[in-house]
């Protein structure tokens, strides 16, 4: 038994928790598993003995028939382990059990998993290849990788996993290691698999590195052939060694041995470093002191079984050190090859024990000599659990910026940029639309593989060059060099033309080498594999929502060595990922769905959007339900939504922000100052601070649209049926109103009575009301000299690249992507839709201070989120962070109001419009509609919830009195406050 198996097997069970004295529990642990040892070995049948040295390949995608077939060697070969390939996780736990229950000594269970077991398995989601573990700067990153692979492989009852690969592929035409390596660079290789080796053997699961000495630098395939690696000595040591040294020094528990022909290292002419005592043993074992186990690659590879028959081959590689003996081709030969060399003492008994006492302290220490009965249930969704979080900070990680002349990349959107995006060899995208279009506007190409022709590409030229940016997205390729990584020369053409008309940004979906086909193209990325995370993280790269942190871990030509990467900062967009990477426990935030299914159910609302964004990244964004209760339009991300109030803290709190940022106002001043009308009425004292705070003496209320109809009709001196010269502004399609209607409710509201004051001496205690909003928004005008609509989107929605954050959504929008808001009844006699609900706002035009905004989730979610990041977005800032701090914060003691923002709860209210997790420093709105939005700081976190619970019926109060809105924000604060690890 090596030291190191001894070892390692009283910190294993050490760290396990078995504790009592540090000093004897450990010791008795190793006396335990000496004696299991022991006991096993003595007896055991010399056929026993030379079956535990043997593992075969097993597949879980077969018939009974071969199920039998591997029954059999184990009950009556007595084979050691299994190589699981093919098949279905659930079936391979069956089979797991079935023949650990036959195996007189239990089995160790081995797969070749190098990128999790998607490699081998169906139903099971990829993890990255290694390559791309290479472009990742971030060595904690694949520690957890292996850790989770570990995880997947103890769910499975299994207890090897083949990897790391530790070669260093040096060679861009090697046509079997390729992305199975971490890169060229020697160190980086041996960084990088110690991370992945100590990720498995800290969580319980063997590491074997492979494929020694070296299988980086061929352009030969071992399955196929036996590949010669011509380098001296020297070179060698210093690069092909050099990660299974460091691997050996940081105690992995086994090496496979390559089929590689290594005339430096072995003197007999094409002889496998697999067979060879030279290599295996002088080397590994004395030079290099390596005391765990060796494993022979498969001994089914045409690179070994090309030079001896079933049977010698296995005795050969025995021989040369080898301790257990991979996929022999035919065991019954194996075993009596064994025999016979007993017999001719060509091996001994003593070489025989040695081997098999490794392999049963191997055993031991994996926990086999305790039988246990793997547990199929819901299997698939535990072995899923974790993967996308962990391939998407890969991915983030690894992609790579390789050219960014006059750093184009990330895009800052100069409002007259032209952005297209064009798919070659695949069709259209939606994911990857879907985020592209959430960042700017983009207009989307594609062409397949199967309708590719010079007229297609011409026509693509004609079309792309009348745009500033193209982002060519290029599919569908391959490892293969010799097929030139399936890029076509009509490929490469279209490319390199367009690149001289227009910008192109050109994003590779495939292997780092194939990048040499481009170098001349002045934005270019190496995005390493294609599948949904990529094609999810490419956009948030470009736009800033992440930065590129990835580095080349191959050379593409001299100007582009190994370690090459443009390294970026984040713009602080909002990105996109899952929850759990956000630290949000499923468990709790799955409620969400039973809370909204409810609602719609006791129709409290028709549907909804849901909105949660943390740190920086929007994590959960859906759509329920549909626009009415008839069920005929369903709700989805892109519907437009009535915000009502929500329109006061998205419209004219940022108007009002904005105006106090360059000194415009001032905020203690009387509003009769900015406004001198005001100066003759009951208003001129009014101070702005009072005004946005409510505690300005307004009435709650006041329904001056009453004023204009007559017995219900509407009198003809303010409407009409259809639109004239006179009757211009639009209330719906139905009916037009005077703009002399909104001079009058002006006058109107100059002439309100004020609230009574509780004490005279003092102050008007709160009272929410809208008046307020309309002289804000007369405020704003007043100053900017134009109308708040067009200053918002000048100075704010257009430099954010918002599209659907909107006043007056039907002049461009289709209606039917709009959701109504009501059946009125009295007013506009009929469905609201694409018409602001309020009626003032409706009056004013659909532009008001207090409603008329229309959105969805995700573009109001742009401006709250610049809110949060102090008013700084996309790498500009529109507001000072004091300025931010000054409106959201409680300005008064009894009154819980920010400067038109609400707030939680204070002592002495009876209502509290948060849940009670929500931090005393957060800040939100709600309005009428149903609509709601808060914001943390302290935990980062933007909460947004849309619907229409006022269609059909505004007097429908199930959605406030059930406290949907409220109980969901109560859901996501306990998810984050119990996530657990």
């Amino acid at each position: 038994m090596g030291l190191r198996w001894k070892v390692y097997c009283i910190l294993f069970f050490f760290i396990q928790g078995i504790t009592t004295s540090l000093k004897s529990q450990p010791l008795k642990q190793a006396q335990n598993g000496q004696h299991w040892v022991d006991s096993i070995l003595s007896s055991m049948t010399i056929e026993q003995k030379i079956g535990q040295l043997l593992m075969i390949a097993s597949y879980s995608n077969k018939n009974e028939s071969y199920y039998n077939d591997v029954d059999a060697l184990i009950r009556y070969n007595h084979i050691g382990g299994l190589v699981f390939f093919q098949g279905s996780p659930v079936k391979q736990v069956e089979l797991t059990n079935r023949y650990q229950q036959i195996a007189q000594t239990p089995l160790l269970v081995a797969m070749d998993a190098e990128w999790g077991l998607a490699m081998r398995l169906d139903s099971i989601i990829s993890f990255p290849k290694q390559m791309t573990l290479g472009a990742v700067t971030d060595n904690r990153l694949i520690y957890n990788y292996a850790a989770e692979i570990a995880r997947q492989c103890r769910l499975l009852g299994v207890h090897i996993n083949f990897a790391p690969v530790l070669d260093v592929n040096n060679n861009p035409d090697n046509p079997v290691i390729n992305v199975r390596s971490y890169g060229e660079i020697a160190e980086s290789v041996a960084e990088k698999g110690i991370a992945f080796i100590q990720g498995l053997q800290d969580n319980r699961i063997m590491a074997v590195g492979k494929h020694f000495p070296g299988h980086g630098d061929t352009d030969t395939d071992s399955h196929t052939s036996l590949p010669i690696i011509k380098h001296n000595i020297s070179r060698l040591d210093s690069i092909e060694l050099v990660p299974f040294k460091n691997a050996i020094d940081k105690g992995i528990n086994g090496i496979m041995v390559g089929h590689l022909n290594i005339p430096a290292m072995e003197d007999k002419v094409n002889w496998p470093a697999s067979l060879s005592d030279k290599i295996i043993t002088n080397t590994l074992r004395q030079k290099m002191h390596f005391e765990e186990l060796i494993f022979t690659d498969a001994m089914n590879m045409r690179g070994v079984r090309s030079i001896l028959p079933p049977g010698r081959a296995e005795l050969e590689a025995f021989k040369a050190g080898c301790d257990i003996i991979l996929m022999p081709l035919n065991v019954t030969a194996v075993i009596s090859e064994f025999k016979n060399a007993l017999k001719t003492n060509e091996i001994t008994i003593q070489n025989i024990n040695e081997k098999v006492e490794r392999v049963l302290w191997a055993k031991y220490n994996v926990g086999l000599n305790q039988r246990k009965i793997i547990n199929p249930e819901s299997i698939v969704n535990k072995l899923n659990k974790n993967v996308e979080i962990i391939n998407s900070e890969i991915y983030e990680n690894a992609i790579t910026l390789v050219h960014n002349k006059g750093s184009l990349i990330p895009f800052h959107l100069i409002d007259t940029t032209r952005f297209a995006s064009l798919i070659i060899n695949d069709g259209a995208d939606p994911k990857c639309k879907e985020i592209l279009d959430n960042y700017a506007v983009m207009d989307h190409f594609f062409i397949t593989r199967g309708n590719k022709s010079e007229k297609k590409y011409e026509s693509l030229l004609q079309d792309l060059s009348k745009y500033e940016v193209v982002i060519i997205s290029l599919y569908d390729l391959s490892n293969q060099a010799s097929r030139n990584y399936n890029i076509s020369k009509s490929d490469i053409s279209f490319i390199k033309r367009l690149d001289e008309l227009t910008e192109v940004v050109l994003v590779i979906y495939g292997i780092p080498y194939s990048l040499n086909n481009f170098m001349d193209i002045d934005y270019l990325i190496c995005a390493y594999e294609d599948n949904q995370y990529v094609r999810s993280v490419v956009p948030q790269l470009l736009f800033g929502a992440l930065p590129f942190k990835g580095k080349l871990p191959v050379s593409i030509d001299k100007t582009i060595p190994s370690g090459s990467g443009i390294i970026t900062q984040s713009m602080g967009r909002l990105g996109f990922t899952f929850p759990e990477r956000k630290r949000f426990n499923m468990d709790y935030l799955s409620l969400i769905d039973k809370i909204i299914t409810e609602a719609i159910q006791e129709q409290a609302t028709p549907g909804c959007q849901v909105l949660i964004a943390k740190n920086g990244s929007v994590v959960f964004n859906r759509s329920y339900g549909y626009q009415t209760y008839d069920s005929l339009i369903e709700i989805n991300n892109n519907s437009l939504y009535d915000l009502a109030s929500v329109t006061k803290v998205a419209g004219s709190i940022q108007a009002l922000m904005m105006l106090y940022d360059k000194d415009l106002i001032d905020l203690d001043k009387k509003i009769s100052y900015y406004l001198p009308e005001l100066k003759q009425t009951n208003k001129k004292n009014i101070i702005i601070r009072d005004l946005l705070t409510h505690q300005a003496g307004l009435q709650p209320y006041y329904p001056f649209w009453i004023q204009t109809l007559n017995n219900r009709n509407h009198e003809v001196k303010y409407y009409n049926n259809s639109p004239t010269a006179f009757y211009s502004i639009e209330v719906t399609s139905e009916l037009y109103v005077t703009p002399i209607l909104k001079d009058t409710i002006w006058n109107w509201i100059l002439n309100t009575d004020l609230l009574e004051k509780e004490n005279p001496k003092k102050s008007f205690t709160y009272k929410y009301s809208d008046m307020g909003f309309y002289i804000i928004q007369k405020l704003i005008e007043k100053i900017t000299d134009m109308p708040l609509d067009q200053f918002l989107y000048n100075y704010l929605y257009e430099p954010l690249n918002i599209k659907n954050l909107t006043y007056l959504p039907k002049n461009s929008y289709n209606e039917v992507n709009i959701v109504p808001s009501g059946i009125d009844k009295i007013f506009r006699k009929g469905k609201i839709r694409g018409n602001v609900h309020d009626e003032i706002a409706a009056i004013y035009g659909g532009v008001a201070g207090h409603a008329g905004l229309f959105s969805n989730a995700y573009e109001l979610a742009k401006i709250m989120q610049m809110n949060l990041q102090h008013g700084s977005y996309g790498g500009v800032k529109y507001f000072q962070p004091a300025t931010i701090n000054k409106f959201t914060i409680r300005q008064y003691k009894r009154n819980r109001r920010g400067l038109g923002w609400d707030k939680p709860q204070i002592i002495g209210d009876e209502y509290n419009p948060a849940s009670f997790y929500a931090s005393e420093n957060s800040y939100g709105h709600s309005g009428f509609t149903g609509c709601y939005v808060w914001v943390d700081p302290q935990f980062e976190l933007l909460y947004i919830f849309l619907s229409n619970r006022t269609y059909p019926d505004v007097d429908n109060r199930k959605l406030i009195d059930q406290e949907v809105r409220k109980r969901i924000q109560t859901v996501i604060y306990s998810s984050i406050l119990n996530y657990k690890q």
